[in-house]
């Protein structure tokens, strides 16, 4: 599971977008749980939106669990993001 948590407006969100389609990461399959301090209608229709899009994009049966705090930054949660890809083929250990 990859938890994405902001408090600020979900800009950031489409950067983690791009760069998960970028990876083209169809060897894992991700459960995108998203929170949001301010959650208004728009942006939950959004969430769900990519959160669909995610499921989609990733289908074998392996999952990868991270927790990715985007109030540090994008290139943090870059940083976070290419970790736990890293980490896939092992054991996939839950990242807390």
């Amino acid at each position: 599971m990859i938890r994405v948590v902001t408090r600020e407006d979900n800009n950031s969100l489409s950067d983690l977008n791009l760069l998960l389609e970028e990876q083209c990461l169809k060897n894992l399959k991700l459960d995108i749980h998203m929170e949001c301090d301010n959650m208004l209608t728009s942006t939950e229709d959004k969430l769900k939106e990519w959160n669909q899009f995610i499921q989609n994009l990733f289908n074998d049966d392996r999952t990868a669990s991270h927790y990715i705090n985007l109030n540090d930054g994008i290139d943090i949660a870059k940083a976070e993001v290419e970790h736990a890809i890293a980490a896939s083929h092992l054991d996939l250990m839950e990242y807390t």
